[in-house]
């Protein structure tokens, strides 16, 4: 039996990886938390990681995906900038669309890989 596999991510158009699931799990964290260290407390990645990541996604990014807002009395925070907004939602739009397909693709593979096709294969071998 043979299985269909798949990653999805959205690419820069130099071809260089800008967002992925974990990308997304971390700007939707964002979003929600307005906090860097809140949204790797939810996604589980450590904070060191998470302002990596950031910071090369803001380099390989046409514009700035984050806005960070410097601590006092009300503490500090960050936000997602409208590009940043836009491309979280074409993230999320395009990963719908696309397993959706591959819902498809795997029932084709499922209905192919059954026992008739099996003996089928076989009288060809």
């Amino acid at each position: 039996m043979v299985k269909i596999g798949y990653k999805f991510w959205i690419e820069s158009k130099k071809g260089k990886h800008l967002i992925g699931k974990g990308g997304k799990k971390l700007l939707e964290s964002i979003k929600e938390t307005g906090s860097i260290k809140e949204a790797t407390r939810q996604i589980n990645w450590s904070y060191k990681y998470a302002w990596s990541y950031l910071k090369r996604l803001q380099k390989r990014s046409p514009y700035p995906v984050i806005k960070t807002y410097k601590g006092g009395e009300t503490g500090g925070g960050t936000t997602l900038t409208p590009w940043g907004e836009e491309l979280l939602e074409l993230y999320q739009k395009a990963e719908k669309a696309f397993f959706s397909t591959s819902k498809k693709l795997k029932a084709i593979t499922f209905l192919r890989s059954g026992e008739n096709k099996r003996k089928e294969i076989e009288k060809k071998s």
